[in-house]
Parts: C-alpha cells; structure tokens; sequence
C-alpha cells in the first residue's frame, strides 16, 4: 500500500520496461492516465469495455506480444488472460471488494518469478469509496421522491398502466428532487432490479458537453458570433465544472433556460462544436421505461429484503477495503487470508508492513525510522502527513523524535515546499 497525494508521479516510478497492469474504476481514467504516461516515453494502451470488439482484440494482441508493455484498463480487462511474465499490478484507484483486489493483483507473477502488487492511496480514497458504495443505494424516501415526480412529469394517477415507454429526464427529475443525477439513476435501477420498470438496454442515454475554448478566445468569438452569447451565458451559469471536464447535461433544460426549442439548441449547440468552442457529444437514444404493473401509491413502496441484504453485503465488502488501507501493523497477506475465512501464523515479509516493522516493537527510533523511510519512498511528505499516516500506532513525541533523529544522521531533509525527502 503506497498513501500518496500525486498519484500520477508515483506511477511514473513504479511502472518499468516490463508488462503490467493498471487498473482504474472509470473508462475516461483509462485513456487519460494512458495519455500523460505515453507523453513522457512510457509504452502504455488503454482498454475498456467500451471500446468496440475489433479494438479490444487489437489492444489485448499488442499487450500479449509485448508491442505495448502497459495496459491501464478497468475491471473488463483480464479475465480469461494468461499472461505469464506481468511483473507488476498497480491499483490506481481502490478496488469495491477485497475479492476484486485480489483477483486483479493475481494476474502478477504467474510465471513464479517475482512480482509486485501496488494499492494508491490518496486522502479521501477511503470516504469516497464508502460514499460512492452509498450512492448506489438510495433510502426509501429518496426512492418514493423520484417514483413520485416521474410520475407527475407524465401524469400517471395511481392504478394506471401505461402502454407506451416513457423516456427519463434524469436532469428535471434532479432539480425537482433536490437529489444528484447519479442518486436519482440509482433510484431507477431500484425499480427495474425489482421488476417494476422494465427498459432499453442502450447506454448512451446522456448527452455531454465541454467547453474546450478559453477564456480570451471565446469573448472575441462571442463578439462576432452575438447568437451563441445567451446559450454559452446560460451554459456557464448552469453548470459548474464545464470548462474543466466533459459533463452530463440536458438540451432540454438548456432550452427551457434560454426560452428557445429544443431542436433549436442542438442546432446551435452542432454549430459550436463545428467552431472547436465546444466538444459536445449529444445522446444518441433516451432512457426509456415501460411500467410492468399498474403505477403505485408512493405510500406503499417499501424495501425488499433482496435490496436490504445487498446493500448490506456490499458496504461490509467496501469497509473491509477502508480497513485493509487503514491497517498499519499487520500483515498484508494476512490480513487477506483472513478475510477468506484462512489463517498463517507466518508474515509474508514483502508487504509494507512486514517491512516497516512497526508492529514488533513500536518505541524503537530505528523501527519508526525504517517505517517513516517506507513512507517516504515514492513521494515527498509534509510532517503533518507522516503523523497522520502513523498517528495511530506511534505516539506523536515519539513521531517528532524520530524526524529529528534521521534529520541529525542526514537520511532526511526538508525540500523547497517544506516537505521531508529521503537523501
């Protein structure tokens, strides 16, 4: 396990000439981490499942025969692979489930010669994963929201039956919730996993935008193109983060904002991106929904004991994740064996637990040293962060010691940005 700030510059340093992996939990990761490693001489591919068949076989051939030493890919990638020589397994993103880690870092070493298995870490990782493992699970009051207002949209009183699909907008629905898109998609899911729903198979169902041009640029272009000004106004306006990443969004609300139609939008919004002021990906079929029996009193919605134990089962697998990051003292393989239902009474001695000693005898300068140079090993770190990594089972006066005393026999400095570096 490496805890670091700057993911991307661990990476640089743990990945060599030899084929690896790296696994990431989003298609755009992927391709992006792909990019900034290929930038800077490292010979990588991405792969999703995504891509089409034809591109998945041509990626996986290249990383087979050594044409690509590298494939930073999501979970699709790897099943039914046997690669033998992969020297290494990078986790750039927590795994859900301890099963899934285990699964991913057993691609490494096939061959029996050594191979090694990282976990980043960055501060957050462990929340965000908890909360994102949450999102996936909408309470009942969130579930009877959406149902409601999908309802009202359409105008279904209770006992109806419609015959026809109805299509979702997830944005309308969002903003008369008050509850995020990806939570009120969730709350759709809730409904079909149950039968209630039944739906088109199609992913692209959201359409999604950017603004790719500057600041500058993009004035002196409004300044000659006056008809694009209300809807790039109102684009701004309404969604954060827009120059920064390709978002989800909806024409319709665009065209509601700025009082015009919608086809109308899509129209100006085609032009735009014809301009390079935009990059704009519109959605090529809607989400749509057949009710599978009459619509419901919102009152007598309840939860299934199905959708109970499987929310219940995967927050256990995602918190056994936190606590294998969170856990210092014991041995990694340990630790996994365990959560498998089997024992060692042996230390592997190749984890970083096993290495930093820590757990044999914790007042030892030379022992803390040894687990402050692990820390330190990949990244440069502020003082307050070693604490923090350590605080748990090293005493703060004794954490400060310690600096010192590797400071004094010159293992030690400060950098420029006052961080301590190994010399």
């Amino acid at each position: 396990l490496i805890n670091c700030e700057n993911k991307i510059n661990v990476v640089k340093k743990l990945i060599n000439k030899n084929s690896g992996i790296i696994y990431v939990r989003s298609r755009k990761k992927a391709k992006e981490i792909s990019e900034k490693l290929n930038k800077i001489g490292f010979s990588t591919d991405f792969y999703h499942a995504g891509l089409d068949h034809q591109t998945r076989s041509i990626k996986q051939k290249d990383w087979l025969t050594e044409k690509t030493k590298t494939i930073v890919a999501t979970s699709a990638f790897g099943m039914g692979i046997d690669k033998e020589n992969v020297r290494f397994v990078i986790h750039y993103d927590l795994p859900e489930s301890l099963e899934s880690f285990y699964q991913e870092a057993g691609r490494a070493g096939r061959d029996g010669k050594p191979a090694y298995n990282y976990l980043l870490c960055k501060e957050n990782d462990t929340k965000n994963l908890l909360k994102n493992t949450s999102y996936k699970y909408p309470s009942i009051e969130q579930i009877k929201k959406t149902y409601q207002q999908f309802c009202n949209i359409n105008q279904i009183s209770v006992g109806e039956l419609p015959e026809h699909s109805l299509e979702v907008d997830f944005e309308q629905i969002s903003e008369r919730t008050g509850l995020s898109k990806k939570t009120t998609f969730h709350c759709f899911q809730y409904f079909i996993n149950e039968a209630h729903f039944s739906h088109n198979s199609s992913t692209n169902f959201i359409s999604k935008i950017q603004l790719i041009c500057k600041v500058g640029p993009l004035n002196i272009f409004l300044e000659k193109h006056v008809k694009f000004t209300q809807l790039i106004d109102v684009l701004i306006r309404s969604y954060s983060g827009v120059f920064e990443n390709m978002i989800s969004f909806s024409e319709k609300t665009l065209a509601t904002r700025t009082g015009k139609d919608e086809e109308n939008i899509k129209q100006l919004l085609s032009e735009l991106k014809s301009y390079n002021i935009i990059a704009y990906e519109a959605k090529i079929n809607a989400f749509k929904l057949n009710f599978n029996s009459p619509r419901q009193d919102v009152n007598k919605i309840n939860l299934s004991k199905v959708y109970k134990k499987n929310k219940q089962n995967e927050l256990y697998r995602a918190q056994s994740v936190v606590d294998y990051c969170n856990n210092k003292t014991v041995c990694r393989n340990k630790i996994i064996l365990d959560y498998f239902g089997e024992s060692s009474s042996e230390n592997c001695n190749n984890c970083d637990n096993c290495f930093s000693e820590i757990h044999k005898n914790i007042q030892s300068i030379e022992t803390i040293s040894k687990a402050i140079e692990m820390i330190l090993k990949y990244e440069d770190k502020e003082i307050a962060t070693i604490s923090n990594e350590l605080i748990e089972v090293v005493h703060q006066d004794k954490i400060k010691e310690t600096i010192k005393w590797m400071m004094d026999e010159n293992k030690i400095s400060i950098n420029s940005l006052n961080q301590l570096s190994l010399n």
